[in-house]
């Protein structure tokens, strides 16, 4: 505003001067004619008022044309003025702007280079604090070796200075029966009566068929077969200073009965055999079943004692002449398959007889005193006296294990005996850990049809069958000796296990 009240007043006095300048001239001019001529101071008086006039018009038209000029200017300068202005102030804008955002970009600079200083502080700090751990750590570790390292060689210098001591050694006696698969934890002492550090010892077999070392306890013996093994230790360090032992191994072996009852047919009645332990591998086959695992094998040191797998494998082959199916070989009534799963030993077949011929849950199962394990054969140990059915269930878990009884095993002629069928069923066979612990119901067994020699008993025509509580009445006419059984039915399956038959003398 100060700029256009100052050029407001430099135009005036520029009008101002041009109109005294005017003025001036006219009169000098007048002034000049007065002194040429007098004749001019007569000139008429109309002649001076239109000089008069033409002057004012000369005044007024500068006048105009320096305002026009002036308003030019004026309006020149306003523009340029407020050009300016707005230059700048778009300029300052501008500057306040690039100022802004010079400090706004400085100041994301900066967070950005404190971010990453912190960033990469932390990551100094976590890579110093990791080195300093794996310091730490490989400090702990090198104090442990070198302890180790200290121990080792106290140790060693204990056993050297010992064997230098050391003028002769013994093997300590094993007294009581030595049977295949016992496990032997073997002593020796020195001169002195001082046990020997294993070691400090060498062991070894003359005879790895009869027996071995164990791979883990150098100082184990385990009896593999029966004869005589004999044991020599060593000082490892003198191995001129020994020592032997004589072992007398005999067979291990278990007096058990053992019955195996097929689908429809009895394979092999109750006999009594004596179950030594031995080495089954040679009579398994491989698994079926995907949850078979890598095995190695079935020798002796796997048992302390012959189990229900030895029971079974030893009677299929030494008393029913059965072998393991080989690959390729249909099942039938002279092999057996008994698969391998590597953690198990588990019968697929016997006879012909193969797992899920009937159903689903149709294979084979045993029974020992009565009851049914739960756990498989091998995990079964024998003892003693046991008295073991295998038999082949259509209906698996649900088939029932039955026994008969007679009131008379000896009648004359026309003579009556009293039979009873009574069954045991198995249930809440979700399997454990413990043996002979699942539950058992006993129940008679109704509606089962007695069989004499095989053949269905008939009176009158009559197939004669168990009531309600599993009873029925025999009666024979002829001498003789007749053999009771008894079958059941159930949607023309059998549902029972055959029970053992009953010998009957007619006199």
């Amino acid at each position: 505003m100060f700029k256009k009240i100052c050029s407001f007043a430099v135009s005036f006095l520029m009008i101002f001067s041009l109109i005294s300048s005017g003025i001036s001239g006219g009169q000098k001019v007048y002034a000049e004619e007065n002194k040429k001529t007098d004749a001019s101071v007569k000139v008429d008086k109309s002649k001076k008022n239109v000089s008069n006039e033409n002057k004012d018009k000369d005044i007024n038209k500068i006048t105009k044309d320096v305002n026009k000029k002036e308003d030019k200017e004026i309006k020149k300068e306003d523009k340029t003025s407020v050009n300016k202005e707005d230059k700048e102030v778009k300029e300052e804008d501008k500057t306040s702007v690039d100022k802004q955002e010079n400090e706004e970009t400085k100041k994301e600079d900066k967070i950005n280079v404190d971010n990453e200083k912190d960033v990469e502080q932390k990551l100094n700090n976590e890579e110093n604090k990791e080195e300093q751990e794996k310091l730490n750590a490989d400090a702990v570790n090198k104090n442990e070796e070198d302890e180790k390292s200290v121990e080792a060689e106290e140790l060693m210098k204990a056993l050297q200075n010992a064997n230098n001591e050391i003028t002769s050694i013994k093997i300590n006696e094993v007294t009581g029966n030595i049977k295949v698969g016992n496990k032997i934890e073997l002593t020796v002492q020195d001169q002195n009566n001082k046990i020997i550090p294993n070691e400090n010892l060498v062991f070894s077999v003359n005879d790895e068929k009869v027996g071995r070392m164990d791979e883990k306890l150098p100082n184990k013996f385990i009896t593999l077969s029966s004869g005589t093994a004999v044991i020599t230790a060593a000082l490892k360090d003198k191995p001129e200073v020994k020592d032997t032992l004589k072992i007398d191994i005999k067979e291990n072996t278990k007096h058990v009965s053992i019955r195996i009852e097929g689908y429809d047919h009895t394979i092999l009645p109750t006999k009594e055999i004596d179950v030594p332990l031995y080495d089954i591998s040679e009579d398994l086959g491989g698994a079926s079943g995907s949850s078979a695992t890598h095995s190695n094998g079935w020798d002796v040191s796997k048992f302390d004692n012959p189990t229900n797998a030895h029971a079974i494998v030893y009677a299929l082959t030494h008393i029913c002449k059965m072998h393991q199916q080989q690959e390729g070989e249909s099942d039938g009534p002279n092999v057996f398959d008994f698969q391998d799963y590597g953690w198990s030993l588990y019968i697929a077949m016997i006879g012909g007889d193969r797992e899920h011929d009937h159903q689903g849950m149709s294979g084979w199962m045993y029974n020992v005193n009565g009851s049914l394990p739960p756990v498989g054969c091998n995990g079964k140990p024998l003892e003693d006296g046991d008295n073991i059915v295998w038999y082949y269930g259509a209906y698996g878990f649900d088939n029932v294990f039955t026994r008969m009884e007679s009131d008379k095993k000896v009648v004359r002629r026309g003579g009556k005996v009293n039979i009873t069928l009574n069954g045991i069923q198995t249930t809440g066979c979700s399997g454990s850990d413990e043996v002979d612990k699942y539950d058992e119901v006993k129940t008679p067994v109704e509606n089962a049809v007695i069989l004499v020699n095989g053949e269905e008993y008939k009176v009158n025509d009559n197939v004669v069958k168990t009531d309600k509580n599993g009873k029925a009445v025999l009666k024979f006419n002829r001498k003789g000796k007749y053999v009771i059984s008894a079958v059941r039915y159930r949607d023309n399956k059998i549902d029972i296990v055959r029970p053992e038959p009953i010998e009957i003398t007619v006199r």
